[in-house]
């Protein structure tokens, strides 16, 4: 698979592939541990950037636990996504960079009436040993992870964020909707670091409006977003959006398998 990440003046662009193993536990959680593959390219066009141009090699190590009880992975209203996970360069199976991270994220679906929920959400990354590679730190910006700036435009070596989402469906029982249509917005919170006071660093301000539809292709939205500053950003996006892409995998060893949504996004 080959995914594109750009931030600010640095344009990363990676392949890899992975094996993972491990158990299920009911149809509520998972451990999983594997390895996994990279290589990339590290374009960089600006001279004030403090990141090499080059090509990368990364093998690393991965164990991840995680519970979900969400009664719907794109618009919950009862449940809880709870997950960890360890990962780690591995230079001796020719990794370029030692490091370990260490990252943790819920959601929880909170039903307030039969239509409408609010949804509570944090996750943070955060070193545990030597400094991480560009290519395998944090970023935050986009729809719903820190809605107004572009997407992956703040990038370190820890990043935390925490959100509070409102979501009202609209039956797709009423005649004028073929498929369920839900309107919403989001309050948010957080920033990436490149040192240890991630927990009392300053944090960023944003928020969105939205409409989503949930439809046989997956849930598709069009949302507006606003941070701290000024920054503006008109967003249509399909794909999930809580980061549970991969909930509830029923084959452990296709944990990489990746299906590529579109999205756009319009600066103001």
């Amino acid at each position: 698979m080959l995914f594109r990440s750009r931030v600010a003046d640095v344009n990363i662009l990676y392949g890899g592939v992975g094996l993972d193993g491990g158990m299920h536990f009911g149809d509520w959680g998972e451990l999983r541990m594997g390895l996994e593959g990279v290589t990339g390219n590290i374009d960089v066009n600006s001279n004030t950037v403090p990141v090499n141009d080059g090509n990368f090699q990364d093998t690393r190590a991965r164990v991840r636990m995680q519970i979900d009880t969400l009664d719907n992975p794109v618009f919950p209203h009862h449940g809880t996504l709870a997950g960890a996970q360890w990962r780690a360069g591995l230079p001796d199976l020719g990794a370029d960079v030692a490091y370990q991270q260490v990252s943790v994220r819920w959601v929880q679906g909170v039903a307030i009436t039969g239509d409408t929920a609010i949804i509570p959400r944090l996750q943070f990354v955060t070193e545990t040993d030597a400094p991480s590679p560009i290519y395998v730190q944090p970023s935050l910006g986009g729809f719903l992870q820190l809605s107004g700036l572009e997407r992956d435009s703040l990038r370190g070596t820890n990043s935390g964020l925490v959100s509070l989402i409102l979501d009202h469906r609209i039956s797709g029982s009423n005649a004028s909707f073929t498929f369920p249509l839900h309107l919403g917005g989001s309050i948010e919170a957080g920033n990436t670091w490149n040192n240890d006071k991630w927990f009392t660093g300053s944090y960023t301000l944003a928020g969105s409006v939205f409409v989503g539809v949930d439809t046989p292709i997956g849930p598709s939205f069009l949302g507006y977003g606003q941070a701290e500053g000024g920054e503006r950003s008109v967003y249509f996006f399909l794909g999930p959006v809580l980061g549970n892409k991969d909930r509830k995998s029923t084959r452990l060893n296709s944990s990489h398998t990746v299906i590529s949504y579109a999205v756009f996004c319009l600066k103001k």
